[in-house]
């Protein structure tokens, strides 16, 4: 049996992330199982729309955890990615400002 990763001493963990020191190390890993293609698919879809729509800026923000749980349980019921129910929310707040 192996040991957990939390377990490994430096050298042993240094030998056992090795394979992912190289450069595009991305490129060497194969399609997800079968099951769990429409799940890759949706989220490739979501960062493309995203990327394509415009010039796409990363914020930190802080927010209430019950609202973060809350509007997260939205996205996931909506099908959509938390930075796109946010961008949504900020439209909403935008268009009913008339600064949209």
């Amino acid at each position: 049996m192996r040991k957990p990763f939390t377990r490994l001493t430096s050298k042993e963990l240094g030998e056992a992330t090795a394979e992912f020191d190289t450069e595009f190390v991305v490129d060497s890993f194969g399609d997800p199982p079968g099951d769990l293609m429409p799940l890759w698919a949706r989220a490739v879809g979501e960062v493309q729309s995203l990327e394509a729509s415009q010039e796409i800026t990363v914020v930190r923000v802080g927010l209430e955890r019950e609202l973060l749980t809350r509007s997260d349980r939205l996205a996931r019921d909506k099908g959509l990615s938390r930075a796109n129910l946010i961008a949504r929310g900020l439209k909403a707040v935008l268009a009913a400002e008339g600064e949209l």
